[in-house]
C-alpha cells in the first residue's frame, strides 16, 4: 500500500473504522455483506460498534451506486 498511496491518504485511511468484510454477529453472523436484506442492513447501520457500522454504510453505499443488472456486461469476471 506504500507504493499505491500517499502518506497522506494512509493516514486517512486509519483514522476511519474497519470495513469488515462479514457480519459479525447476530442472525446474519458470518454472511458476506452483499448477501443481507436491506431491512437487514438498515440494522446493523444503526449498531452501536462503529466498525459494524462503517461496513454497512458502506455497503448501502454501494448499493445505492450500483449498475443495474440490465445495464451489466453479460460476461463477468474473468478471475
Amino acid at each position: 500500500m506504500l507504493n499505491l498511496a500517499s502518506l497522506d491518504k494512509l493516514l486517512e485511511w486509519s483514522r476511519e473504522p474497519g470495513l469488515l468484510p462479514r457480519v459479525p454477529a447476530g442472525s446474519e453472523r458470518g454472511k458476506n455483506w452483499r448477501d443481507i436484506s436491506d431491512d437487514a442492513l438498515e440494522h446493523y447501520s444503526k449498531d452501536r460498534d462503529p466498525d459494524v457500522r462503517f461496513s454497512a454504510e458502506t455497503e448501502q453505499r454501494r448499493r445505492e451506486n450500483a449498475i443495474p443488472e440490465t445495464q451489466q456486461p453479460r460476461q463477468g469476471r474473468l478471475l
